[in-house]
């Protein structure tokens, strides 16, 4: 679904160029929120933009699931390797 919008966007027809961005901003923006709450608290670290760090997570998500939906990576593999990733990258140390 996602490149389809995309690939429409690339069009440069307004309509769907607005639409990918509607689309990203509903995607990401929980994510976001969610990394702000997990910064007040002390979980993720303060000096991460959480803006950034969204679109990141969501991307892999995206990527990770296409990976795992095809077998060509195992669904263990993908988890370990985000685990690892991810807690070197956003939580407190």
């Amino acid at each position: 679904m996602m490149n389809l919008i995309r690939g429409n966007s690339a069009s440069k027809n307004p309509v769907f160029v607005e639409k990918l961005h509607q689309v990203m901003k509903q995607i990401t923006e929980p994510i976001i929120r969610d990394i702000e709450i997990g910064k007040k608290q002390g979980v993720f670290r303060k000096d991460i933009d959480s803006f950034l760090a969204g679109y990141m997570l969501m991307a892999t998500a995206e990527y990770f699931a296409y990976l795992g939906s095809n077998n060509i990576c195992s669904v263990d593999d993908l988890a370990s390797f985000a685990d690892d990733s991810f807690s070197r990258i956003l939580l407190t140390p």
